[in-house]
This record gives structure tokens, sequence and C-alpha cells, in this order.
């Protein structure tokens, strides 16, 4: 039996959209008959915030445990201590010098434990998921040590640089840059499987290094497309995840406020489910929308996010405008829900192609046109007491994760 090593600092049971990937390759690789083991440090399950997720020790003991036959390896994990400012700058720089990236995410600490477990077991590869940067540098010294073949997986990527229209080069991002390509090509020097979850992230590492780099969308599991929860009594628009200031928020805030300021007689709710991990967008929410009209929560468990959403009439997905190529897991998972999508603004760029593509949803570039959406929405279910979807059920299913997953899997049966 082949034996893949997955690495990742995210893995259930927090509850972060980073997990959706790990776990997927690890049911991936797992259903095509490898033996999984997973490394990951140690969560709770109880992290809401950012804060949580990057800045928290979690010195409990080495815990083992042996989930739909994979085997995950959580380890204790303490943070980074930061120089006292202004030092903490200087120290940056010398980090960066020193070829560490995202050094604060200390993921290095595991590499002692990482070099006794393929001591014990012959892994055929070592699959990483980046950010954080770390995670793929320890992978490579693993491979590079013990000669596995790597796996490579960006999630995400210097997106201030690559996915905005108007790059933020500030001095800070274009000297960390310069200092981290040289570095990314080293490792990815071990890869014999290299992809991103946007393209223009795969276009400019491919471009960069020159290897093959290929785009694997994040998807959505089989586990959405099971869920079909019967429509709420009352006219629901729900948005799961996190929405941030990157996003039009204003756009998103004015159609809300318009709709509701024109339906004041209507039974209407508007869940923002997990909106509180970023507590500066859930306040002003709160301030421009009416308090009895919506709901905003922390972090809730996926199975329990996907229930509200499957049981709302239109799924609100916020539309960057000032980004490219920039999908994100929340449309997938939309896409596996069959809930009518609307994003506000469209965003004349991936998203809008996929809502088109699939006829999922709608993709308004004015407020007044979005409004008119709702509006037509509710009136359906005002008049019938039902909405109709059109979603095309094929193409959608293209998007399954696990259909995504088979393009890596067969590479590494290849190789």
């Amino acid at each position: 039996m082949k034996k893949i090593l997955i690495l990742s600092y995210f893995y259930p049971p927090c509850n972060v959209t980073a997990n959706n990937r790990p776990v997927s390759f690890a049911k991936g690789f797992k259903k095509a008959g490898y033996s999984v083991d997973i490394v990951t440090r140690q969560w709770t399950g109880k992290e809401k915030n950012w804060n949580d997720y990057f800045m928290s020790d979690n010195l409990n003991n080495l815990t083992k445990k042996k989930e739909d036959g994979i085997q995950i390896h959580y380890l204790p994990y303490s943070t980074f201590n930061y120089w006292l400012y202004p030092f903490s700058k200087i120290q940056t720089f010398i980090q960066f010098l020193k070829g560490n990236f995202n050094y604060e995410l200390k993921f290095h600490q595991f590499h002692p434990y990482l070099q006794e477990l393929c001591k014990q077991q012959k892994f055929d590869f070592i699959l990483v998921t980046s950010p954080p940067l770390t995670v793929l540098k320890t992978g490579w010294r693993l491979s590079k040590e013990f000669e596995i073949p790597l796996i490579t997986d960006f999630r995400d990527f210097e997106n201030e640089l690559l996915l905005f229209k108007k790059p933020k080069e500030n001095l800070k991002n274009i000297v960390r840059h310069k200092l981290l390509m040289p570095q990314v090509k080293k490792w990815l020097s071990k890869s014999v499987i290299t992809f991103t979850a946007s393209p223009p992230i795969t276009a400019y590492i491919k471009n960069y290094t020159g290897f093959p780099v290929f785009t694997v969308n994040n998807g959505f599991s089989e586990f959405f497309l099971r869920m079909n929860e019967p429509y709420s009594d009352i006219f629901t628009l729900t948005v799961t995840g996190t929405l941030y200031k990157e996003a039009n928020i204003n756009f998103f805030i004015s159609t809300l406020k318009t709709f509701l300021k024109n339906n004041e007689g209507e039974k209407i709710k508007i869940n923002f489910v997990g909106q509180n991990a970023n507590l500066e967008v859930s306040k002003l929410i709160a301030a421009e929308l009416p308090a009895d009209k919506i709901n905003i929560t922390d972090r809730i468990s996926q199975n329990e996010s996907a229930k509200i959403a499957s049981s709302s009439h239109v799924l609100l997905l916020a539309g960057f405008d000032k980004l490219k190529g920039a999908y994100t897991s929340k449309i997938f998972e939309y896409l596996g829900l069959r809930r009518n999508i609307l994003q506000l603004p469209g965003d004349s760029d991936v998203v809008e192609e996929l809502l088109k593509e699939t006829n999922a949803g709608k993709y308004p570039h004015t407020i007044e046109e979005a409004v008119f959406y709702l509006q037509s929405w509710l009136n359906e279910w005002l008049c019938s007491n039902q909405l109709n979807y059109y979603g095309n059920i094929k193409e959608i299913k293209k998007y399954q994760r696990e259909e995504q997953i088979k393009k890596i899997i067969k590479l590494a049966n290849e190789l």
C-alpha cells in the first residue's frame, strides 16, 4: 500500500475554511487506496477568531487519532515571541533575510517529530498545503533529507500583490516578495506536483519558477449535495463565513438596506454566519441594518452553518471588485447547496463566469439591479410559497471536491 504524509497547519477540530483542502486530500487519497498520515497542531475546536488561530499556545501532549482510516497526529504548539515594537520590524527583516516567511506560525517546530516519523515509515509522498509557508519549507526539508517526492498546494499566495487589480506595492511587500521568490523556487525544486487554488497564482508561480503548475479549485464536498433542508417560513438571506473590508462592503450593505426599507412590513431575516470572527465589519453591519432583521453569529460548525444556508432562500456572496481570480470556498459550497446565489456586486471575473456557467445565481453591477433580483425572489416566495432553482446540476457537480482531487491522485499514481 502506498503511503502519503500530509502536513497542514489547519485541520479539524479547528473550525476554519482552510480545513477543507487538507481534509479533502486526506479523504481522496484514502479512497484511492493510500495509507494517510496527517500532522497538524493541537486544536481545541473552540477557536473563534484570528487571534485564537494564530497567536494562542496549545501545549497539550501529543495526541494520535484514527478517523475514517486516517491517522492524525496533533502536536503541542507554542507561539512565536515577538521583540518589542519597534524592534519587531528589525526582527521581521532578519527573518526574511534568513529565508523565513510566515515565521510567526511555527510549523517548523514539528520537524524533529516528522524526522522520526519518516524514519519509522517509508512514505511515497509528502503533501504540504500552504499557507503558512513554514509548512512548505518543512516539507521541502523532509523531502530533501529522506528523498521523498513532494506535492505542493497553495491555497493562497502573495494575494496583496498577485490578486489585487491595483497591487499593494508598499516597500515592505516589495522587499518581502523579492526575498521570498528565490526561496519558493528552491522549495519547489523538490515538488513533483504543484497546484494552486487560483488561476493568477498558478500563472505567476509557473512563469517565475519554470515548473509545471496547475489549478485545483476549492470545490465542495458531497456533504453539501446531501444537504436539503426545507425553506424557512421567513424569507431568509444568508452569508456564511467572514466578510472583509477588501470586499465591496458599501455595495453589500446598501443593497440590503434598500431592500429592507422597501419591504418593511414583510418577514425577512438576514444571517451573517461566523461574521464575529471580524468584529470590525460586524459592528458596521449592526450599525447600518435593523437589529430585528439580522442575525450575526460567532463561528459555528460546518454542519450547523450548512443547515442554516440550506434552509435559506438566497445565499449572499460579497463581490471583490478590487481583486482578480479570487475564488472563495464559499462560492463552491453555495453551488453544492443548490440555492439561488446573489453576488454583491458581480466581480466581472471568475465568480461571475462560474455563475454564468452553472446558471446558479445573479451578479448585478448596480444596487438597483441587485434590489430588483431580491424583490423578484421575495415576490415569487410570497405568491407561491416556493422558489424555483435553475442551476445546471451537471455543471455544478464538476466542482465536487472529489472530482478536483482525482486530478492530483491520477498524477501521483502515474509517478
